[in-house]
């Protein structure tokens, strides 16, 4: 379940959707598969490079509507915390935003995932073709 950020349904329905893209994205990412078998090898790559639009997409979404709360935050921090120090201003706002953060974060270590996920495979698929000629 997606933590409530925003009162606006619209952000927040958007946000939601973007959190299901990365789920998706994750799950094509997490398949296991048997390395033995050059054709599951190529199914979990097509998968991960099929699904990798999800995510990507889904980040920006979610930095998106990142820069429009923090820009909102920014505001309502700089109007009451008038006579706190920058540092506790700062703190304060990296406080509000964190949640949100915290699935853009998630979107960026994703989709470096894939980017392993899919070098790893590219090489299991050298490894199995030097294997097949060989052989």
């Amino acid at each position: 379940m997606v933590k409530k950020i925003f009162v606006d349904t619209n952000r927040q329905e958007t946000l939601e959707t973007a959190v299901s893209m990365l789920i998706n994205f994750g799950i094509s990412i997490k398949m296991t598969i048997n390395s033995d078998d050059p054709l599951s090898v190529i199914a979990k790559l097509e998968s991960i490079v099929n699904s990798s639009h999800e995510g990507v997409a889904a980040k920006a979404k979610l930095d998106y509507l990142l820069d429009g709360y923090v820009a909102t935050k920014i505001r309502k921090v700089l109007d009451l915390e008038r006579e706190r120090s920058a540092a506790d201003r700062k703190a304060i706002l990296q406080a509000e935003v964190a949640d949100l953060q915290y699935y853009c974060t998630f979107a960026e270590l994703l989709i470096k995932e894939s980017h392993y996920h899919i070098e790893a495979l590219r090489s299991l698929l050298s490894w199995h073709k030097t294997e097949a000629k060989s052989l």
